[in-house]
């Protein structure tokens, strides 16, 4: 299943996917997350969820956004049925990848 993730550890997670260090993610940003975890998203899927996870429609996915949307899927993981193309199954991939990586860090951000 997919863990609670404290704040800080959400915050984190955000840094290591927000490349360029602009305090926001954009579509290759996703993108390249996605790519480092073996799976290619189709244009139609990145459309979806950045139209899901980019409430204020700017482009971008803010850290508020971000950690809105972990809680989301970590409150709701057991809950709902897929969407079109697999999405909920991307969502939980998507997770389960950020929760996964947290597990494998051995460099310490103090």
């Amino acid at each position: 299943g997919i863990k609670q993730l404290t704040p800080e550890q959400l915050s984190e997670r955000f840094i290591a996917i927000d490349v360029d260090g602009g305090g926001s993610l954009d579509r290759s940003e996703i993108r390249d997350f996605f790519l480092s975890m073996g799976m290619v998203l189709s244009k139609a899927v990145l459309d979806e969820l950045m139209k899901k996870i980019d409430s204020d429609s700017d482009g971008t996915i803010s850290i508020h956004e971000f950690k809105s949307m972990m809680l989301q899927l970590q409150s709701q993981a057991s809950v709902g049925q897929d969407d079109q193309n697999g999405f909920r199954s991307i969502w939980q991939r998507f997770a389960k990848a950020i929760n996964d990586e947290l597990d494998g860090d051995t460099n310490n951000l103090d």
